[in-house]
C-alpha cells in the first residue's frame, strides 16, 4: 500500500479560492522544495508522520465533508500522491489539490481542481516556476499570485494577459499577509481593469494568523491584526448570537481601545461574518470610502 509523509490532517473552513468560505477537509503533506520569503507552513518542510493512502482516506471519512483539500509544503513531491487523489476521487470526493507551481501537474488526476500558486518576485522563488503548467490548466482549475508590492502586481499582470492565463482557468489574487495593505491591491486590481478574483486569506482574519488545524470556537477572544486595523472576535459557537465589535485603527495618538466597545449583535453564520470581515477590512482601511 502506498505511503505518504502526512504533516496534520484536519477539518475547518476553507480559507481561500473560488471556495472560500466552504466546509473542508485538509491533508498537509510534508516536504517543499521552494523556501518562499513569506511562508506561513515552515513546519511542513520536515516534521511528519508516515501513513497509508487508506489510513489517511480513513480520517477524512471521519470528518464527513465532501470537499477535501491536499496541500502542503508541496504535495506533488511524493509520488505517491497520486494513489491519495486518486482514492479520494474514487470515494466520490471534490477534491482540490493547491501546489507551488514548480512541479508538473499534467500527470494529477482529471477530477482534481488544480490550484497552482505561482510564485511573484518577492517571494523569492519565481524563477523555480514552471510556465509549461500553463498549458495544462483546465476550466476547473484555478491561479494564484501572492502579492508583496507593486512590482509583484505588475509582474502577475504581463503573465496573466501574456501568457493568457486568464482564458484558461480563473485567477485568483491575494496580498502577503502584513506586507500589503488589502486596499492597496484591490485599488490596482480596479485601475488595471484585470479579469482577476481578489482574495483575503479569510482564515488569518477569523482565527489567530499563526494558528493551524483551526476549528470553529478554539478560544474565547482574539485580537486579530490586519494592517493596522484591530479586529476583536468573540469565539462562538454555530447558530448563537454574539456581539461583534465595528474595526477601528489602534493608534499613539487615535482612539482608545474602549472605542471597541461600540458594537452590534448578529447572527453568527459563517457565510454572514466571512462576508463581514471581508467588506470591514476594506471600508475601513479605505476610510469608508469603499
Amino acid at each position: 500500500m502506498p505511503e505518504l509523509v502526512v504533516n496534520e490532517i484536519f477539518h475547518s473552513i476553507q480559507g481561500e479560492s473560488s471556495h472560500m468560505g466552504r466546509p473542508c477537509s485538509f491533508i498537509r503533506l510534508t516536504y517543499c522544495n521552494l523556501r518562499c520569503t513569506y511562508c506561513d507552513t515552515a513546519y511542513a518542510f520536515e516534521d511528519g508522520e508516515r501513513m497509508s493512502v487508506d489510513e489517511i482516506i480513513h480520517k477524512v471519512d471521519a470528518f464527513r465533508c465532501g470537499l477535501v483539500e491536499v496541500t502542503g509544503g508541496e504535495p506533488l513531491m511524493q509520488p505517491a500522491v497520486h494513489d491519495l487523489l486518486k482514492g479520494l476521487c474514487d470515494r466520490g470526493y471534490e477534491v482540490l489539490l493547491e501546489t507551488g507551481g514548480s512541479l508538473d501537474i499534467s500527470e494529477v488526476d482529471t477530477r482534481v481542481k488544480r490550484i497552482v500558486d505561482f510564485k511573484c518576485p518577492g517571494s523569492g522563488m519565481a524563477k523555480k516556476n514552471l510556465w509549461s503548467n500553463v498549458l495544462h490548466l483546465r476550466k476547473g482549475d484555478e491561479v494564484k499570485f501572492v502579492i508583496r508590492d507593486r512590482e509583484d502586481f505588475d509582474w502577475s499582470v504581463n503573465h496573466i494577459i501574456g501568457d493568457q492565463i486568464s482564458r484558461r482557468c480563473p485567477v485568483l489574487m491575494s496580498v502577503v499577509f502584513g506586507a500589503l495593505e488589502p486596499v492597496e491591491l484591490a485599488r490596482w486590481v480596479l485601475e488595471a481593469g484585470i479579469d482577476v478574483r481578489f482574495q483575503l486569506q479569510m482564515h488569518k482574519y477569523v482565527w489567530e494568523p499563526s494558528a493551524r488545524g483551526v476549528l470553529w470556537g478554539v478560544s474565547v477572544l482574539s485580537f486579530l491584526q490586519a494592517g493596522g486595523w484591530i479586529v476583536v472576535l468573540p469565539r462562538r459557537s454555530p447558530g448563537r448570537r454574539t456581539t461583534l465589535p465595528f474595526c477601528t485603527r489602534i493608534t499613539d495618538s487615535g482612539p482608545s481601545r474602549a472605542s471597541l466597545r461600540r458594537s452590534i449583535t448578529l447572527p453568527t453564520t459563517s457565510a454572514l461574518n466571512a462576508g463581514l470581515f471581508f467588506h470591514w477590512t476594506i471600508w475601513q482601511e479605505s476610510g469608508g470610502r469603499v
